[in-house]
């Protein structure tokens, strides 16, 4: 019935166009009064704050696609959350001149972008992967969607009272009493407006002609009050050629709001609903490189990242005594309670390459009163542990890591002296990492025997070494397979926007390295696509269409050396 009643208000609104002329033209002051009503009330969005939650059919031509969405946006006056789920996607016609598509269902299907006031999050939660940014400035954050689809942005751009006064206007009230407003301005398209005094001049419909023969059309139709502001809850805008006959459609976006509330979102709203095991890429100004974590339930990894933010901050300076062991170790003893002053721990780094023992972390462990045991064990026996902490030793890189948890399938494992400082290996490989068995056991409570664990004597305890060198031979993540970089929206041809905005990510694969600390491939975001539209601020320019982005998926390995020194 909703679609039914839109549909005869747009008929009724072009009807009542055929008779504006013969209605009672307004006068420049009056306009003037008009314009400063409307600007003195500033707006970006449908409604200060609250939630709107609507169904979206778009159609592109230069795709062929037809996609209909649902979309939530919740919002503060300045934090959002705007969650997106495609509900059917199909190709309405082929064409071999279509531009080339490159939208991955099944890494966007699902996605989520929120602004929290300090970090902006991406997380395409079809692939189960998110990408933080803190303090960006190479991507967007600009709220859309059903907040601001089709808003007239009066008090901002050229809908400030200063241009619209320096505008060509004129207005005439057709014998329906609604006002058809004209403005045209060197350098945009001429606007046209019908406006509801009735309802605060309210847009009931926007249409733009644009050089070169083309056009737009904005219907807004079932009004309703929210928060003391006419919202329109739905929205129909097209884009046409009219060169052809008839003019030929290029764009259709039909929103329809199925519900809006002005209640103000908690500030819990603005945390992402990660799954387990999503992996998170972070990015901070305090680092030219990524920090990598995977997100699971039963761990506090906002509390991790913190950690590694801290470790990141501290290794600006010279860190001479720190290395992997003494990074696993303070970790460690902040899980039992123990506080031990870095300029302690230092004291376990020692010789050129920087190193500490398995002898030197366990006689450091026993005198702060904590009971430890250095065995070599396996990984039905780590599943076992109870009230007892694990570090374990990986020979092949001569380092040392934090056992964490081990389910049906992964080992999952801190490494707070890694950008991969949260992550979790398949059993068979990690297995073969982990080939020797060694860890170091550490407990405020006496340790139980356990036949499966073999001690270590001293001997080969000052033989088995964590230090800020070594690595297993053979391969490395250094072979760049893709550069950073930045692609911006290229201008309005045609009336359409119709390209892109595009953020590359540095990638790297797998490569041959005599000195190289191991490498695995994994599917990662490869790039960030935002579609581009016109800036409603200052039409007849294409801007990137705030966080409604997507990604494309690539193959490569979780980076520690494959970064551009600046």
């Amino acid at each position: 019935m909703k679609i039914r009643i839109f549909a005869l208000i747009v008929i009724l609104l072009f009807i009542t166009q055929d008779y504006a002329f013969t209605g009672v033209q307004l006068n420049r002051a009056e306009i003037l009064q008009i314009f400063k009503t409307l600007t003195d009330q500033p707006k970006r969005t449908w409604i200060p704050s609250g939630t709107i939650t609507a169904t979206h059919h778009e159609y592109k031509k230069w795709t062929g696609y037809m996609t209909e969405s649902t979309i939530t946006v919740k919002y503060d006056g300045g934090r959002f959350y705007l969650e997106i789920d495609i509900d059917s996607r199909t190709k309405k016609h082929k064409d071999k001149k279509l531009s080339k598509d490159d939208f991955d269902l099944n890494w966007n299907k699902r996605r989520v972008f929120v602004w929290d006031g300090e970090r902006y999050t991406m997380y395409y939660r079809s692939g189960n992967y998110a990408i933080i940014k803190e303090n960006p400035s190479d991507i967007p954050v600009v709220v859309s969607g059903p907040l601001t689809a089709g808003i007239i942005p009066w008090g901002y751009g050229i809908y400030t009272l200063e241009e619209l006064s320096a505008a060509e206007t004129s207005a005439i009230i057709d014998t329906q009493g609604h006002i058809h407003l004209t403005i045209e301005r060197t350098g945009t398209p001429k606007i046209v407006l019908v406006l509801d005094p009735t309802k605060d001049y309210a847009v009931l419909s926007c249409s733009m002609d644009y050089p070169g023969g083309s056009s737009a059309t904005k219907i807004y139709g079932d009004y309703e009050t929210v928060s003391g502001r006419w919202v329109p809850t739905t929205i129909l805008i097209e884009r046409h050629n009219d060169r052809t006959q008839p003019p030929e459609l290029l764009s259709r976006d039909h929103w329809d709001f199925t519900s809006v509330s002005p209640i103000l979102p908690q500030t819990n709203s603005f945390r992402v609903p990660y799954e387990t095991d999503a992996l998170v890429e972070f990015y901070s100004p305090i680092s030219k490189k990524a920090f990598w974590y995977r997100h699971y339930s039963g761990v506090d990894t906002e509390s991790l990242l913190q950690k590694k933010l801290e470790l990141e901050i501290a290794s600006t300076e010279e860190t001479p005594g720190r290395n992997c062991a003494t990074v696993a170790m303070k970790c460690v003893l902040e899980r039992l309670g123990k506080n031990v002053a870095d300029q302690e721990l230092a004291k376990l780094v020692s010789g050129p390459k920087r190193s500490t023992s398995l002898y030197a972390l366990r006689q450091f462990t026993r005198g702060l009163g904590l009971h430890c045991r250095a065995v070599k064990t396996n990984l039905r026996a780590l599943k076992n542990l109870k009230n007892c902490q694990a570090i374990l030793h990986l020979p092949g890189a001569n380092h040392y890591v934090v056992f964490e948890y081990i389910d049906d399938k992964y080992v999952w494992v801190i490494d707070l002296d890694s950008n991969q400082f949260f992550y979790r290996a398949k059993l068979e490989d990690f297995g073969l990492t982990w080939n020797e068995g060694t860890a170091l056991l550490v407990s405020d409570k006496p340790l139980d025997p356990d036949p499966n664990n073999i001690l270590i004597n001293d001997n080969e305890m000052n033989k088995i070494i964590g230090s800020t060198e070594g690595g297993i031979p053979n391969f490395s993540c250094k072979d760049r397979i893709q550069a950073g970089n930045q692609i911006n929206c290229d201008g309005m041809m045609g009336g359409i926007c119709a390209s892109v905005s595009r953020q590359f990510w540095q990638r790297c694969g797998c490569m041959e390295d005599e000195q190289g600390c191991g490498c695995w491939a994994i599917i990662l975001v490869g790039a960030v696509s935002c579609p581009c539209v016109e800036d409603v601020e200052d039409p007849g320019f294409c801007t990137p269409t705030g966080v409604i982005c997507y990604c494309q998926p690539i193959r490569a390995c979780l980076e520690e050396n494959c970064w551009e020194e600046n």
